[in-house]
């Protein structure tokens, strides 16, 4: 949980925004300002988290956690807003491929994630498996699978 709440910025935040009709260009400019920001805020939660519930851990190098999350969040971006200037024809075939790639992606992931706990659906029992059922029929009718 430590993890998820030090977690960067939404990876799918253009995507529902394109999805949902809204301006993708602005939420573009929302992960841009959300990958900028979690360079210092990621490794400030981990280093709070770490004061707070002393983790058993021999070090935390800070600086190297920013630098990965730099790496990860604020490279990728910074290369597909440079093509998009360059030239938007090709920006916009890449988009549409790692689009797809994206997507293909995500599904195996899910699959291979359900495979995988497929020992621990016998421990959930009944009444968690209904629960479940109800968010995901919820959560299916109103918005676009995969989200």
């Amino acid at each position: 949980l430590i993890l998820l709440a030090a977690c960067p910025a939404p990876p799918l935040l253009t995507k529902r925004a394109l999805l949902a009709g809204g301006n993708v260009r602005f939420s573009a400019s929302l992960q841009v300002i959300l990958s900028l920001s979690a360079i210092v805020i990621t490794p400030l939660i981990l280093f709070a988290f770490n004061f707070i519930f002393p983790l058993k851990i021999e070090t935390a190098d800070f600086l190297l956690i920013a630098k990965q999350v730099a790496l990860v969040q604020f490279l990728p971006l910074s290369i597909g807003l440079i093509i998009r200037k360059l030239s938007a024809d090709l920006g916009e075939e890449i988009g549409h491929l790692l689009l797809n790639v994206a997507d293909t992606l995500f599904v195996v992931l899910i699959l291979l994630l359900l495979i995988m706990s497929l020992n621990i659906i016998p421990l959930v029992g009944l009444t968690g498996l209904i629960a479940i059922a109800i968010i995901v029929r919820y959560k299916i009718r109103d918005q676009p699978v995969g989200f």
